[in-house]
């Protein structure tokens, strides 16, 4: 096979070199989405949004070269945004489940701070002591539960606060005021 027939193959994909790339993009681009998050940068839906502006810009310059230069590379970019659009699309139901598989860990952490307030009277300072030395201290992305107590200025209660960062640089945060999860966006 001469290098000019692997050229020609590659600019004129069959559906089988098509499928292929396909197998190798899947991976990638889902790697991409949920390790690059961007956290702590500009946030996920700008970079979204700007890789999909990038693709249809790409997909016209290869619309016009492969007019010119009798190629299908266009073939590869339109795959290329498909499988960008679906998992772009599972993302936000990936995301809600693994914050929910979050939640249910804590709750192991939440119950635990409840019973200590039940046997001492107040809650703990930190998480430190033997009673919680089996809890989980990561959520389901590995990422760390942080907890805090806090008094009340106005009525001098006192109550704990459980947080952790999930995707795309949100807070998920529990209050034993609440008893309930809030996230917010950190900025």
């Amino acid at each position: 096979m001469t290098l000019r027939l692997i050229f020609e193959r590659i600019l004129n994909p069959s559906w089988k070199l098509l499928l292929i790339w396909s197998i190798i993009i899947v991976p990638f681009f889902s790697w991409f989405l949920l390790s690059h998050s961007f956290d702590w940068l500009l946030g996920v839906r700008y970079y979204m949004k700007m890789i999909f502006v990038l693709l249809i810009i790409l997909l016209l310059l290869l619309f016009i070269l492969d007019h010119y230069s009798k190629t299908s590379l266009k073939r590869y970019l339109l795959l290329s945004i498909a499988v960008w659009a679906i998992i772009c699309f599972l993302f936000v139901p990936i995301k809600k489940f693994i914050e929910k598989q979050s939640e249910n860990r804590a709750e192991v952490i939440i119950n635990s701070i409840e019973k200590y307030k039940q046997d001492f009277g107040e809650y703990p300072e930190n998480l430190n002591g033997q009673d919680f030395k089996n809890l989980p201290i990561q959520n389901a992305l590995g990422n760390y539960y942080y907890y805090l107590t806090t008094t009340d200025k106005k009525t001098g209660e006192k109550y704990f606060k459980i947080s952790y960062y999930t995707f795309n640089g949100r807070v998920g945060y529990y209050s034993s005021r609440r008893k309930k999860w809030e996230y917010y966006e950190d900025d």
